[in-house]
C-alpha cells in the first residue's frame, strides 16, 4: 500500500530539482559556457520514470511479464501478482518466504549468485525487459533453495540494437579488448 501523500511530496521534489536544473542550464548558457548533458532532459526522464514507480497497477503488470520471462530458470522464483486486486496505489502479489541473499549463511549462496546473472542475462539478452533496480533487498533465498526476485516498479526495456551492443561489450570485456569498447 503506498504511503499517503507520498505523491504530492515527490512531485513536489522532482518540480524543485527540476527548477534548479532549469537555474543551472541557463546560468551555463548566460555565462557561454557549453554542457555535454541537459539537465532538464535528464531530469525530466528520471521523473516520468519515476512516476512509473509509483504507479502499482504497472508494477503488477511487470511482475507478471517478468514471471513468465523466468519459467525456463526453475531456481528462479517470482511472485504471483493479482491484477484483480492492485490499484494505483494497492499492490497485491504472493509472499515469499525468504532471507536476504546477501545476508544469508547458506552454502549455495554463490550458486544462487550465478543463478541471478543468469536470470539477468535472460532478462537482458533474451526479452530484452529487465529489473533495472537489482539490489541485496530485492533478492531473497527461499527456504527450497532458489533465488527469489521481488519488487518489479523499476524495469527497463532496450530495443534489439541494444541488445546487440550488450553482447558486442560482453564478448571484448571477456577478450579483455578495452579500447573495442
Amino acid at each position: 500500500v503506498q504511503r499517503p501523500g507520498v505523491l504530492a511530496t515527490a512531485s513536489l521534489d522532482l518540480y524543485l530539482i527540476r527548477s534548479f536544473g532549469v537555474m543551472v542550464n541557463t546560468l551555463t548558457q548566460v555565462r557561454g559556457a557549453t554542457r555535454r548533458t541537459d539537465l532538464v532532459a535528464l531530469l525530466d526522464n528520471f521523473a516520468s520514470r519515476f512516476y512509473e514507480e509509483l504507479d502499482y497497477e504497472v508494477e503488477c503488470a511487470n511482475g507478471i511479464e517478468v514471471q513468465a520471462a523466468m519459467r525456463s530458470l526453475p531456481r528462479v522464483a517470482v511472485p504471483t501478482n493479482f491484477p484483480e486486486y492492485c490499484t494505483r496505489k494497492v499492490h497485491v502479489a504472493e509472499w515469499i518466504e525468504g532471507e536476504k541473499l546477501s545476508q544469508s549463511g547458506a552454502a549455495d549462496v554463490r550458486e544462487l549468485v550465478n543463478v541471478g546473472v543468469l536470470a539477468y542475462l535472460t532478462q537482458l539478452l533474451q526479452t530484452g525487459f529487465f529489473h533495472a533496480d537489482p539490489h541485496p533487498g530485492n533478492m531473497l533465498r527461499t527456504p527450497d533453495g532458489r533465488l527469489a526476485i521481488l519488487d518489479f516498479g523499476l524495469m527497463t526495456r532496450i530495443t534489439d540494437d541494444q541488445k546487440f551492443g550488450m553482447v558486442e561489450a560482453i564478448a571484448h570485456l571477456v577478450h579483455r579488448d578495452y579500447a573495442a569498447i
